[in-house]
């Protein structure tokens, strides 16, 4: 994967609204349970692409908003020429979702070694790890999140999960059964300063943080030119690593087949604020850089893309 253009975008505007979205991981009780015994055992896994096959026939037609957001990303990546062209993308979508969800619950309950890695970058992380900094990791709704935090076992840190807890019960539920498995932590937060209060607390104990920066919580935010559309991003995550002073990485886990995963990492630095007065350059300046690289991770793999809700200001019209 090359490098990202750094420059940033043109700006739209500084202080948008919530977008549309609920974060909620949909599914009942029996699939969640039934999925998670499928991912523990040799057998299981051999057959989880029958069982996914018809539960994304089945969600297809049945959430019609998540299948409206595919269409819109088909259209974005050039792949939406036709309805049959967004259809057979919307299903390859759902597929690599539902699969990803898979392997994260067989990440957590039988380890590592079913799993192909390929890591680019990591030395940088492990080096803040070894001087003691701490890092904050910005990740995205692209590829395997959680996987990336579970993979950053091997550096003798502690690792932190950002979350917005928005996760249904049912689903939650399911994923504790292997939370003794679970080599990271998860801080849930709301977006509040309350939230961020914490995550600062965790980078000054040395741990090495992973922070979403492609949703938009609470506060302020920044629109960006996204995939031929304009888009809203927040400025939280950089507020947190300009107040931590501790380096900041962009990273992504992204798959590559089943049980197959790369880890990329690119370094941010510490962030500092030019000028105190006019912060939101600052902001602006950080924010499209990560939009960038995330905008180039997404046209090379968009069936990865997790925000299967109206995440554009509006429609595309390409």
């Amino acid at each position: 994967m090359s490098a990202a253009p750094v420059s940033a975008p043109t700006i739209a505007t500084s202080d948008p609204a919530r977008p549309n979205w609920e974060g909620k991981r949909r599914g009942g009780k029996f699939g969640n349970r039934f999925f998670l015994r499928l991912s523990t055992s040799p057998v299981g896994r051999a057959v989880t692409p029958f069982f996914l096959f018809w539960v994304v026939l089945y969600f297809l037609a049945a959430a019609p908003a998540g299948r409206r957001a595919s269409f819109d990303l088909a259209r974005r990546v050039g792949r939406g020429g036709s309805a049959w062209a967004r259809l057979r993308f919307a299903f390859g979508h759902y597929f690599t979702y539902g699969a990803m969800l898979v392997e994260r619950m067989a990440l957590l309950g039988q380890g590592e070694e079913l799993f192909e890695t390929e890591r680019f970058g990591e030395e940088e992380i492990r080096a803040a790890a070894e001087a003691g900094d701490g890092a904050l990791l910005l990740t995205s709704h692209l590829g395997n999140w959680e996987t990336m935090a579970q993979l950053l076992s091997c550096i003798d840190a502690p690792v932190t999960l950002v979350m917005f807890d928005g996760v249904q019960p049912s689903v939650k539920a399911a994923l504790e059964e292997l939370s003794r498995e679970r080599s990271f932590d998860v801080l849930y937060t709301d977006g509040s300063p309350a939230a961020a209060a914490r995550i600062l607390a965790a980078l000054s104990k040395g741990h090495l943080v992973g922070m979403m920066a492609d949703r938009l919580l609470a506060g302020r935010g920044v629109r960006l030119p996204f995939l031929g559309g304009d888009a809203s991003f927040p400025v939280g995550p950089f507020s947190v690593a300009a107040a931590s002073r501790a380096p900041v990485f962009q990273v992504f886990a992204m798959r590559r087949g089943s049980y197959r995963y790369d880890f990329h990492v690119f370094p941010m630095g510490r962030l500092k604020y030019a000028n105190r007065r006019r912060k939101q350059e600052d902001f602006e300046r950080w924010t499209a850089e990560y939009a960038a690289r995330l905008e180039e991770f997404t046209r090379a793999d968009p069936w990865q893309w997790g925000n299967l809700y109206e995440f554009w200001e509006e429609p595309y019209r390409g």
